[in-house]
């Protein structure tokens, strides 16, 4: 048996080290300069639309730049060392196809081919982050910087709304996007925090959850409170009922405050048992209409579905502004049907599983960013009930299959090669 990062445990075999220790060094260090300037360009990335997004560059904003640009590179990075790829692509490889062929039928569509470009941006990304051999100090480097992303989200915070230090917050929910992203932070520094990384993780949670408060959305709230109870790191039965139990009491506090009170209901109050969908009473952002349309369709065509973005069709025929139903699940269904949608839930399982069981084997902050990504997936499958995460893959997807790949390349990290 061969030892990995940091304890991991493989029967993967590895070749041969170079005769040359200097080419050994030189190949290296490109590996470790490669992987670092890689990541930092997806981190900012995520973070630059918070400030930038409305911008515009060439006609386009940048908003969309930030996806537009990771995929690219990673294309090309694919391209050039696809023989470096340690990425699960079978695992993936049936949710592409249907992808494709679901596209070609329906290319015709409104901005059919730029939704294709925008899902698949991050297995494009995590391909590309796979081809890195990191080490572990690399591993703990990424560690540190996750830890770091918490002040720049506050900074970045405090820059948008700067009223919030003179305590003046905002009466609606802003910054759903961004608020949508750092969903990803909270559930890896559960991770950290539950795999030793000291209770600072544990406070640095907290402050992802007050974010979510100040900005008001609510639907990142609920998926940002589950980071901790639903974490797949190894959290001890007993601190998991406890945690289970103060979440619980937080949300009923939170969920009682006048603010939150007035974003809940029209009339500015209601109890828990208020909390059903056709209380006329719930605010609900003019999602009802919309997604009432959306599930007949679903109804009419259940397993196939409608059409590649024909969603988009239905939206702008009802006399809406917008194409997104701030509900990935039903748009999926009402799209490529049960067919399609189940294969994307099937993939999601498989890869959060395939990755608890390298975490189990590993230790140390490989342990702690295995645990981490897969423990994003929860927090990503409840907010594509309320959300559209699956477009905003500049603010969450492209980094968490970075991690995804990075985890995967550190697997082959003794496989040494003068490719790269």
């Amino acid at each position: 048996m061969l030892y990995k990062p940091d304890g991991l445990k493989t029967d993967i075999p590895t070749e041969a080290s170079p005769s040359s220790p200097v080419m050994a060094e030189v190949i290296k260090n490109k590996q470790f300069q490669g992987m670092n300037g890689f990541t930092l360009l997806i981190m900012v990335m995520a973070m630059t639309p918070w400030i930038f997004g409305d911008y515009e560059v060439f006609g386009f904003k940048i908003t969309g730049w930030s996806w537009v640009i990771p995929l690219v590179v990673s294309s090309l990075i694919c391209l050039i060392y696809i023989n470096l790829i340690t990425f699960p692509v079978s695992l993936w490889a049936p949710w592409i196809i249907i992808l494709l062929i679901y596209w070609f039928f329906g290319r015709h569509n409104p901005d059919a081919t730029q939704s294709l470009l925008q899902v698949l941006s991050p297995l494009a990304v995590g391909f590309a982050a796979s081809i890195y051999r990191p080490s572990n100090q690399q591993l703990e480097n990424i560690v540190r910087w996750l830890t770091k992303l918490v002040w720049i989200v506050w900074i970045l915070l405090l820059i948008r709304f700067p009223m919030i230090l003179l305590g003046a917050l905002p009466g609606h929910g802003f910054m759903t996007a961004e608020m949508i992203g750092i969903l990803l932070l909270g559930a890896c520094y559960v991770s950290f925090y539950v795999c030793g990384g000291g209770n600072r993780h544990l406070y640095l949670y907290i402050m992802l959850i007050v974010a979510t408060i100040l900005s008001l959305t609510r639907g990142p709230l609920v998926a940002m409170l589950s980071c901790l109870p639903a974490t797949m790191a190894p959290l001890q039965r007993h601190k998991r009922l406890i945690m289970c139990i103060i979440i619980i009491t937080c949300a009923l506090i939170i969920f009682n405050t006048d603010r939150m009170q007035r974003r809940m209901f029209h009339s500015g109050g209601g109890n828990i048992e208020d909390l059903f969908w056709h209380n006329p009473n719930l605010i609900k952002s003019g999602r009802e209409s919309m997604w009432e349309t959306l599930w007949h369709g679903v109804a009419e065509k259940p397993y196939l579905g409608n059409g590649w973005n024909s969603h988009r069709i239905a939206i702008l025929q009802m006399g809406y502004f917008t194409y997104a139903p701030h509900n990935d699940w039903l748009k999926l269904l009402y799209d490529i049907g049960c067919v399609g949608t189940s294969l994307y839930l099937i993939s999601m399982i498989f890869q959060m599983f395939y990755l608890i069981k390298i975490a189990r084997q590993a230790t140390g902050a490989y342990q702690m960013l295995v645990y981490g990504a897969a423990s994003a997936f929860v927090p990503y499958s409840l907010i594509m009930l309320t959300d559209n995460v699956i477009l905003y893959v500049q603010f969450f997807g492209n980094l968490h299959f970075t991690l995804i790949g990075i985890i995967y390349g550190a697997l082959r990290q003794d496989k040494v090669t003068d490719d790269i």
